[in-house]
Order: C-alpha cells, then sequence, then structure tokens
C-alpha cells in the first residue's frame, strides 16, 4: 500500500484529523497539505513511478513530537500505514498560529 500512496489520495481528507502513534504516544494532527514534489523524483526514473509528495500537518503545542521517529499513520477512512517517518519542522511562513508543524515525506 504504502508504495502506491500518491499525493491525490489524501486531497479529500485535508482539514481532517488524523492520528499520528509513536510508541505509546498519539498525537492528533489535522492534515493542511498533501503536495507533490516532482523535482525529488529519481532522474529517468521508470514510466508508471510515483510522483515524490509530502504531507504538512498542525497539532496543539500541549503535545509535540520534537524531533523526527518513526510512526503509524491512522485516518479513518485510510486506514493504517506503518513504519513512515514524521518529523517536526519550522512554522515560517505557515501561519502566526501557535500550533506545532509536522511532515511526512513519501519519496
Amino acid at each position: 500500500m504504502l508504495a502506491t500512496l500518491t499525493a491525490q489520495d489524501f486531497q479529500g481528507y485535508l482539514n481532517k484529523e488524523c492520528k499520528i502513534s509513536i510508541g505509546d504516544e498519539t498525537l492528533i494532527l489535522v492534515l493542511t497539505e498533501a503536495k507533490e514534489n516532482p523535482h525529488a523524483a529519481i532522474p529517468d526514473a521508470e514510466e508508471g513511478m510515483r510522483i515524490p509528495f509530502s504531507l504538512i500537518f498542525k497539532g496543539h503545542l500541549d503535545k509535540t513530537l520534537e524531533s523526527s521517529a518513526n510512526c503509524t499513520f491512522y485516518h479513518q477512512q485510510l486506514g493504517e500505514i506503518n513504519n513512515i517517518l514524521i518529523t517536526r519542522i519550522a512554522s515560517s511562513g505557515l501561519s502566526k498560529e501557535p500550533v506545532a508543524w509536522y511532515q511526512i515525506i513519501f519519496s
């Protein structure tokens, strides 16, 4: 499943809550962006390969992840996606809201 996901698979879930589990911790995050990054594709990649993309999430500051971690992503409609890396990112340019920002990259 992981290898076949695309940014389009997440478009219908923008501004919806999802769960990220890291060990015994669970964060409730809101998916704010699902964006393709064609410049990150492998040069001369086979035709039909997935275009790399990233997901941007926001979450409350009262419970945060301070760095990167392997996690399980869960969304009610999409189901569970295991062993993906989530990273807390700087909020520069994303918004002036007092929230924590995170990114998952699918390459």
